[in-house]
């Protein structure tokens, strides 16, 4: 069973930027941004400003459940209703995410694309390790374990891609005048945390798929 241990011991990596989320939303929650917006309504001054009145920004029940797909930015309900400096940031992240895959940004597009085959992937890996455990089987472990390092490595690379993308959520935030000269650089080095979100996501993924499992059972 080492394997077991190793890939418990690998999931660590994940629920650190998990917990760190977590940590950057206690620590700015309360804090509203300047001009006391919404994330939605945050968002949708970007995607208007762009001409992007088609892609819309709906609600997604849960917490850091934020992501962009099928032209709809989804907000998390805290980011959706928030006002926080948490709200601004998470709802600018994503909204910039849509734009620049409305301009045809090819790596942007690309990186889309392999986010929903990697959270099908990392659905695989939980319901394999769960039968691994549960029949004591080595085999079923081992393969998960190695779908939790390709997971991992494949979201360090989407992290150094999104980088870029973060920069030009705070540029913008910038420019409408949600942030000042005063907290910009207070607001960019928290911005940084965003980038978390990546590896987050193997661990949000298995609440995910918790939830899907239940709501498949119930419409039963």
């Amino acid at each position: 069973m080492n394997y077991l241990i190793y890939t418990l011991l690998l999931y660590l990596v994940p629920l650190i930027s998990y917990i760190s989320l977590v940590n950057l939303y206690k620590k700015t929650d309360e804090v509203d941004n300047k001009k006391e917006h919404s994330g939605l309504e945050i968002a949708r001054e970007l995607l208007d400003n762009n001409n992007l009145d088609k892609v819309y920004v709906i609600e997604r029940k849960g917490f850091l459940t934020d992501c962009y797909t099928n032209k709809a930015v989804k907000l998390s309900t805290p980011v959706y209703y928030g006002e926080s400096i948490y709200a601004m940031l998470i709802s600018s992240y994503f909204t910039i995410i849509a734009m620049q895959d409305n301009k045809g940004n090819q790596t942007i597009k690309n990186k889309i694309i392999l986010d929903k085959i990697f959270s099908y992937i990392i659905y695989a890996m939980y319901i394999i390790l769960l039968v691994g455990i549960c029949l004591k089987n080595d085999s079923f472990i081992k393969l998960s374990f190695l779908l939790l390092i390709i997971s991992i490595i494949y979201k360090i690379i989407a992290s150094i891609i999104d980088s870029t993308t973060i920069k030009m959520a705070i540029d913008k935030l910038k420019e409408l005048e949600y942030i000042d000269d005063k907290n910009y650089e207070e607001i960019n080095n928290l911005s940084k945390k965003i980038n978390h979100i990546n590896m987050a996501s193997i661990i949000i993924c298995l609440s995910d798929l918790f939830y899907k499992l239940k709501d498949t059972i119930s419409n039963r």
